[in-house]
């Protein structure tokens, strides 16, 4: 056959065509050997990956590891709490047998182990297809518990099936028999053992609402389903283990951080000397997985706020459906929903009104209906916007004419709802300072804990209130002021609150005139005075008498609460002084 140049040219493209499919094979060939070769070096060193150390819960100790899991029954081999290593052999020997014992008692790392090694996947322990998606829960400060000062987080698994079918989990400790004086040392040093709990959600939820009625927040949860499911299968392997409990790290917030740890791209904690329940929050702010926030507001807050605006009139027809049952039931809208408020708070506090609460409470419930009045019971408010928990705080004050002081608080939590001062709950711990005056050298503070529980005190609810406060100062000498006080708050139309305290101070050191005193004296103290608001819900102004270190004054205060600050002027004035200071209060 003569050869053209045509037919030449098409001999050479396919020649060239035939050299590049086999060039591209070789190719192909070699990424797939070098990506086989990653996988199984990846899988020789997954026990080094940090999924492998957070789902043993391996913490870094110098040159090698230790797990917080404090049970032998979470670990496969014998040094497994130890030796990451020897965990991943033995866990992927039994993968590679199909162990029964070890399907059931740790579906994810049997999951996770037949992923990364392409070993067959036969599960016996299946995540429950109704969890739809999953919340982080923040009960916020309950100071009438030790265990609850800074608030408790736990994760609701929320079933498409509705609210009561729905399944909260939480860490807790095991205290026993131990009270409150007994908890704080306990959980300093470690003496109790904590557990992953899973329990309905109608039954815990019950004593946060009803029994400690405190306000609680809601976010949700940026999850995928795999994330979703992965959470459920390691609560299952939680089962085998329990942790020490350590009040201020080791502690709710920590373990709830590790446990989403476990399935989220990045961790949102590490162990460090105070975790508390809004940093992990706000982390998972900062990171973008809170999609929505809801509040509900305390029933006894609901109630104080209709209350305070009856007259005496409907304020005896309350207390009647409380203490008497009824077949007469008010018609006064304003009336029934002040009792319906706080029925459920008495009904778990007071069990021997409860027959008759829950008798009137029927008729109650009809009576609004029969007005067309459906929308009783406290529900969950979805708030503009996700926010953080401001935790901490920046005070600076300034008094005419000499005297400049700045504080820095690791822990502040302020709660305070519009104007209602009567449900004020502030903490501040840890927080220290330096007080500046041109005169003299400067004063150096700590404050180890401030309180203040303020509640409203009625015929319904006999609340007290309450101030802790301990103080120390050193300029050349130690300094000290130790002082409590108690006693009643009265709302008067939500416009106004009449307030008195007795108690005492222990000191050297007097924060009225910013001075030390010439001995440590045991004093008794006295408060009495008005808060009154001013133009709108954020302002107030307020005067009390006051007889503290031996001396009596007036004080007049100015506030306004601000959108990131809290503005103050106050003047004091007694026998031998006065003095005027401008506050400034930054939380963060």
């Amino acid at each position: 056959m003569k050869q053209t140049p045509l037919n030449i040219w098409s001999f050479l493209i396919r020649k060239q065509n035939q050299c590049v499919i086999t060039t591209l094979k070789i190719i192909n060939w070699v990424l797939l050997l070098a990506f086989s070769i990653q996988l199984i070096c990846y899988a020789e060193q997954f026990h080094e990956s940090r999924q492998w150390l957070n789902l043993h819960y391996y913490e870094k100790t110098g040159d090698g590891y230790l797990s917080l899991a404090d049970s032998n029954q979470f670990f496969v081999s014998k040094n497994g709490r130890t030796n990451p290593e020897a965990e991943y052999i033995k866990a992927l020997a039994l993968s590679k047998k199909q162990d029964r014992d070890f399907r059931e008692k740790f579906p994810l790392r049997y999951k996770i182990i037949t992923q990364v090694n392409n070993l067959s996947y036969e599960p016996l322990v299946f995540p429950d297809p109704d969890i739809q998606d999953i919340q982080i829960v923040y009960p916020n400060q309950y100071l009438s518990n030790p265990a609850s000062m800074f608030g408790h987080l736990f994760l609701l698994l929320r079933s498409k099936n509705g609210i009561t079918d729905s399944t909260i989990l939480h860490y807790v400790a095991d205290t026993g028999d131990v009270g409150s004086l007994g908890y704080i040392p306990g959980g300093l040093t470690g003496k109790f053992e904590g557990r992953y709990l899973m329990e309905p959600y109608y039954k815990k939820i019950k004593q946060y609402n009803y029994v400690d009625d405190r306000q609680i927040i809601y976010y949700d949860l940026v999850l995928t389903k795999k994330s979703i499911n992965n959470l459920q299968l390691h609560a299952i392997e939680l089962k085998q283990t329990h942790f020490n409990y350590y009040f201020l790290n080791e502690n709710c917030a920590f373990f709830i951080g590790k446990l989403l740890n476990v399935v989220l791209e990045e961790d949102v904690v590490s162990l460090k000397s105070l975790i508390l329940p809004s940093q992990i929050v706000n982390t998972l702010h900062d990171k973008f997985l809170l999609s929505s926030e809801y509040h509900r507001k305390p029933g006894t807050q609901l109630f104080n706020d209709y209350y305070s605006n009856l007259n005496r009139s409907q304020r005896v027809d309350v207390i009647d459906l409380i203490l008497k049952k009824t077949t007469n039931i008010p018609s006064d809208q304003n009336t029934l929903k002040s009792f319906l408020y706080i029925s459920d708070y008495l009904i778990n506090n007071y069990p021997r009104l409860t027959p008759v609460i829950r008798y009137n409470r029927i008729r109650a419930f009809k009576e609004l209906r029969k007005q067309g009045d459906v929308n009783i019971r406290p529900s969950l408010q979805k708030q503009n916007e996700v926010s953080k928990i401001k935790s901490k705080k920046i005070s600076l004050d300034y008094e005419l004419y000499n005297r400049f002081s700045i504080y820095y608080s690791p822990v502040y939590y302020r709660d305070i709802s519009s104007f209602n001062m009567l449900q004020t709950k502030e903490m501040d711990l840890l927080s220290s300072g330096v007080i500046i005056d041109s005169k003299v050298s400067p004063l150096y503070t700590l404050t180890l804990i401030d309180i203040i529980n303020t509640s409203q005190y009625n015929k319904v609810l006999n609340a007290y209130s309450w101030r802790v406060n301990s103080f120390f100062a050193y300029k050349k000498k130690l300094l000290t002021d130790q002082s409590f006080e108690s006693g009643f708050s009265y709302n008067i139309k939500n416009q106004s609150v009449v307030f008195g305290f007795l108690g005492f101070n222990y000191a050297s050191y007097d924060q009225v005139k910013d001075e030390a005193l010439n001995n440590l004296q045991l004093n008794p103290s006295m408060r009495v005075g008005v808060k009154q608001k001013v133009f709108d819900e954020n302002t107030n102004w307020s005067v009390s008498y006051n007889y503290r270190y031996r001396h009596n004054y007036i004080a007049l205060n100015l506030t306004h609460h601000g959108f990131k600050a809290i503005h103050q002027v106050s003047y004091s004035h007694g026998y031998d002084f006065d003095k005027i200071k401008l506050s400034t209060i930054i939380p963060f």
